[in-house]
């Protein structure tokens, strides 16, 4: 089994540790720091866990990433270096503990880039899973709202409230219910994520325990975020506004590039 160090973030490959009231008790083979916690947290079979998750139908491949030691395990293609896997797993996790960072209910997040998903689960302590899978095409339906309503984008099944901040961070619009909060996360990852998606970054969705999903679409140089109502289906929802952003910028045609930068704000 591997256990990870709490102190320095090591890896031990252990075959036992020693069990005192139900946690693992061990010392780090590289720092030598005493640890001690929960065996549920320690005994993770890696190594299954990423071969299964590799298995399943439309996955490309699986890692985990520590804050600390970096990329430690992957099943990924091989076209895909180690230390790309840092860099890519460097970002979307800075991004993810941004957001949490101003919702601390955030237990998971995914990005879509180009038509790929990647989706972030925390494991344990400084320890996160990343799934990479092929997303879909999203679909053109009857429910896509009219470019000239995308501003009102309240009016959006499943919308709770929205927010729409600049390149700057500074808002432009809003009716959401912590403007400065949602602001500044929005603002974060966005940028972020932009960094290595660039014009590829689609969406990010950033899901909550209150279920009220947080949402941020790329809208020329300016950044949409959305949270969704709780019953509302996230994926739906955000092929829904996909579908409006890039209807509403195919619209608008060259002002995405000059004058507003893809986004007009309401008079």
């Amino acid at each position: 089994m591997i256990f990870f160090c709490e102190d320095c973030g090591a890896k031990n490959q252990l075959e036992t540790a020693d069990r005192k009231d139900g946690k693992a008790v061990f010392q780090c083979c590289s720092c030598q720091y005493r640890n001690s916690y929960a065996i549920a947290q320690a005994s993770i079979p890696l190594d299954s866990l990423l071969k299964t998750i590799g298995s399943a139908p439309g996955i490309i491949g699986a890692f985990l990433y520590h804050i600390k030691t970096h990329c430690i395990t992957n099943h990924m293609p091989e076209i895909l270096k180690e230390a790309d896997l840092k860099v890519l797993a460097g970002y979307l996790t800075r991004s993810y503990l941004a957001a949490r960072s101003s919702y601390s209910d955030i237990h998971g997040a995914a990005m879509v880039i180009s038509n790929k998903q990647i989706t972030i689960q925390e494991i344990e302590p400084n320890l996160f899973l990343f799934v990479v899978n092929c997303q879909k095409p999203f679909q053109k339906g009857k429910s896509m709202i009219r470019s000239e309503d995308f501003l009102q984008i309240s009016k959006i099944k499943g919308v709770d409230q929205y927010i729409v901040v600049d390149h700057t961070g500074q808002i432009a619009d809003h009716d959401i219910s912590d403007p400065t909060q949602a602001s500044k996360m929005i603002f974060a990852c966005g940028q972020t994520i932009q960094t290595i998606g660039k014009n590829k970054f689609r969406y990010a969705i950033f899901s909550r325990e209150n279920n009220k999903n947080m949402m941020i679409f790329p809208v020329g140089t300016y950044f949409l975020g959305v949270k969704k109502q709780k019953k509302a289906d996230t994926r739906i929802l955000a092929d829904l506004i996909l579908n409006s952003v890039e209807d509403y910028l195919k619209q608008i045609g060259p002002s995405t590039t000059n004058g507003h930068n893809g986004y007009h704000p309401k008079d």
